[in-house]
């Protein structure tokens, strides 16, 4: 395997939650194998044990290069007032990782 990489985002939560109040944003960190795209591991700090568990079993092992996939899992799975905060930073986290990979890409040719 290749080396990993560390990608994060941070998304706001809607105003009125109870969580707003505590966090106002969650983040989401994911370490990603650059080269397949794969979801080594991940976190969503700001969740309780459970929850982030539940969001690190739906994602882990999985690529980014399926972004849609995971995506659409996380909308059928995850009902919680964060669900779209969770799903607006997984969509920068896609972004972050293609410009990583082509910034990667770059440099090796």
């Amino acid at each position: 395997m290749s080396k990993t990489h560390i990608l994060a985002a941070h998304a706001q939560v809607p105003q009125g939650t109870d969580i707003y109040e505590v966090h106002k944003f969650i983040t989401l960190v994911m370490e990603v194998d650059l080269e397949t795209g794969e979801i080594v591991d991940s976190m969503v700090p700001m969740y309780c044990q459970l929850t982030n568990g539940f969001i690190v079993k739906i994602i882990k092992g999985k690529s980014l290069n399926n972004a849609d996939e995971i995506l659409k899992e996380v909308e059928e799975r995850v009902h919680t007032s964060t669900k779209r905060a969770l799903m607006t930073a997984m969509k920068e986290i896609f972004n972050r990782y293609v410009m990583e990979k082509d910034k990667a890409v770059k440099i090796g040719a």
